[in-house]
């Protein structure tokens, strides 16, 4: 029986690759270009003011944090594809350690959205 889902030739996968590469760097970058300005090293009372005086632009960095998670599953997919004709468990490896990465991130974001629900309610 054949499945689909892995039955893709390895420049396919590559290419999938490379656009989960491209979708992580723009979603990272835009997080944390705009997100960084919102944090106030040693300073929670700046941090939240800065947050709820800017809540939308915090929401958008929530949305391109889920956009990293996204582009790093959809790499882990297709770089294991792709180096599976090389050494199967060594890319099983590789990409449950991305997927842990992720869901690692996943939790991080889950208090960022946490933090986002207690200060729109400290208005």
């Amino acid at each position: 029986m054949s499945n689909n889902f892995t039955d893709i030739s390895q420049r396919q996968a590559a290419i999938v690759a490379g656009y989960g590469f491209l979708l992580t760097l723009i979603a990272v970058t835009f997080a944390t270009i705009y997100g960084e300005n919102l944090f106030v090293l040693e300073d929670a009372a700046a941090t939240a003011n800065n947050i709820m005086a800017s809540g939308g632009l915090f929401r958008v960095g929530i949305v391109s944090w889920l956009f990293v998670i996204l582009g790093d599953m959809v790499r882990a997919w297709a770089l294991y594809v792709f180096f599976k004709p090389v050494n199967k468990s060594l890319a099983l490896l590789a990409a449950w350690f991305m997927l842990v990465h992720d869901a690692i991130l996943g939790v991080a974001l889950v208090n960022l959205v946490f933090g986002s629900v207690l200060l729109s309610g400290a208005r």
